[in-house]
């Protein structure tokens, strides 16, 4: 995944002085255009010690900031769906849905093997929403249950959800409405068509209830699904041993050098985060006001591509366009087809990480018996028309994979390299890796115990980033990665 044989730019150990004088002119553009690769940084002259002070300051205020901005998010996002809220007349959400017909099919293919038992009991532990989850997902789970094991086994639960406390009219007719169909499907009675109102808000799950689950061919998707993930673990293994022992043996370095300017791009990275979740509420405050609820991920682009106003930053403070770009990596490589060419390697890298995660996932969410199953909004988009997908598409497969790589493996990553260097190159990477793959992945809506399989997939991206140089490979394997979760949601959305 590297350059073989290739050595990194040197550069300065201390953040540039701000009376430096005009740096070195670099190389003509002709030679970035013949070789493909970024341009050498020349060494530019080291800084005084109230230059360093400044710097740490500069770095010690935006980290304030990120912080608090971090920490901010994550609490918005844990109260989407508070306690009082909770009892109103909602839908069973999408992602619910989507794992309800995953479980069902699975189970379904299985038939009467002797390994039914014991997937059916690590399905039923595995699919459980948890308390913090909206009632009528926990709802809905009592009947899954019931589909999986047996209808007592779903009444049982359904029993201890109850009825929240202050709960509406609706709710109890649908409370009602579950447990005598789940008592008529224990006594092996005849399970009548469910009333309108309670059909459309249960969704699946009313099929389920009434028995009249359509036919599906859902289990040569899961069959197909299970390929593609093992023929790419198996490869991201390979290549994952085969890049560790390049490197020890020297045969590959790293590609991200120090140019000194750690400060400017801690700077840059607060600044794109505020606007980034200042944007993202905006369009939140905007629809809610305006009732334009379809126009929402529309919003959602612009509001991702808005951020990267944030970029100007650096040129403001008197950086080049050029140097910009080269420092985060958003340049060609050794050119666009042979960066792009390693998107699917990266990919490969990637799922093996991404798979420890789970397993690390699982047994936090053991732990933590109340914690809700991860979600994101989109997935509630899945269910509809094209007119709905195609946004989604445009978001998860181009937007995210352009903003975020330029963000955390682009800016973050800099940053971060250019800080930790006085530790060596090997721990600087290290710590780069950890920090960016944690900070990326908690900020995303599926909730915190879900960091460990996002941030699984961001290491393998900043693999990519460290020794490639450019961002591209990982843009092209976040784009895989978001396309084919979307394409599985879709299609078990649909059935």
């Amino acid at each position: 995944m590297a350059h073989p044989e290739s050595k990194p730019e040197s550069g300065p150990e201390s953040e540039l002085p701000r009376n430096a004088s005009t740096p070195p002119p670099l190389p003509p553009a002709g030679d970035e255009r013949s070789t493909g690769r970024p341009p050498a940084i020349p060494t530019p002259p080291a800084g005084t010690a109230a230059d360093g002070r400044s710097a740490g300051l500069r770095i010690l205020v935006s980290w304030i900031l990120i912080l608090s901005l971090a920490v901010g998010w994550v609490f918005l996002s844990n109260i989407r769906h508070p306690d009082e809220a909770v009892s109103g007349p909602s839908r069973v959400s999408m992602i619910s849905e989507i794992g309800g017909r995953l479980m069902h099919n699975l189970i379904e293919w299985l038939g009467t093997t002797e390994d039914r038992e014991n997937v059916v009991a690590m399905t039923i532990d595995g699919s459980d929403p948890g308390d913090a989850a909206p009632w009528i997902d926990q709802v809905a789970f009592a009947i899954l249950q019931a589909d999986l094991d047996k209808p007592s086994r779903g009444l049982a639960k359904l029993q201890e959800i109850g009825l929240p406390d202050g709960a509406s009219d609706a709710d109890a007719t649908l409370f009602a409405t579950v447990r005598d169909a789940l008592e008529q499907w224990e006594r092996g009675e005849a399970r009548p068509a469910l009333p309108e109102a309670e059909a459309a808000r249960l969704g699946w799950f009313g099929h389920v209830l009434d028995g009249t689950v359509p036919p599906s061919n859902l289990a040569v998707l899961l069959v197909m699904a299970f390929a593609w993930y093992a023929a790419f673990v198996v490869v991201g293994v390979v290549l994952l041993v085969t890049l560790v022992v390049l490197i020890f043996l020297g045969k590959v370095k790293p590609q991200v050098a120090v140019t000194g300017h750690s400060a400017i791009y801690a700077e840059t990275f607060a600044l794109w985060f505020l606007c980034f979740l200042s944007f993202q509420l905006a369009v939140g405050v905007i629809v809610q006001l305006t009732g334009l609820e379809g126009w929402i991920m529309v919003g959602a682009l612009v509001a991702m591509f808005g951020s990267l106003a944030a970029l100007a930053w650096p040129v403001l403070r008197g950086m080049s366009w050029r140097d910009v770009r080269r420092d985060i990596g958003l340049h060609t490589g050794r050119g666009v087809l042979i960066e792009c060419a390693f998107g699917p390697l990266t990919y490969a890298v990637a799922l093996p990480l991404m798979f420890v995660g789970l397993v690390l996932f699982s047994i936090l969410k053991k732990l933590s018996e109340d914690a809700a199953q991860p979600s994101h909004p989109v997935f509630e988009e899945l269910g509809g028309g094209i007119q709905a997908v195609i946004p989604v598409y445009l978001l998860a497969c181009v937007a995210a994979p352009i903003v975020e790589e330029i963000a955390f493996r682009g800016i973050l990553y800099r940053h971060l390299r250019e800080s930790g260097r006085v530790i060596g190159t090997a721990l600087s990477v290290l710590v780069a890796m950890l920090v960016s793959s944690v900070l990326f992945a908690g900020i995303h809506p599926q909730g915190l115990l879900f960091i460990p399989v996002l941030g699984g997939l961001a290491t393998g991206f900043c693999i990519a980033r460290e020794f490639r140089g450019s961002l591209l490979p990982g843009m092209v394997a976040h784009a895989i990665t978001n396309f084919v979760t979307v394409s599985l949601g879709v299609a078990l959305a649909h059935g």
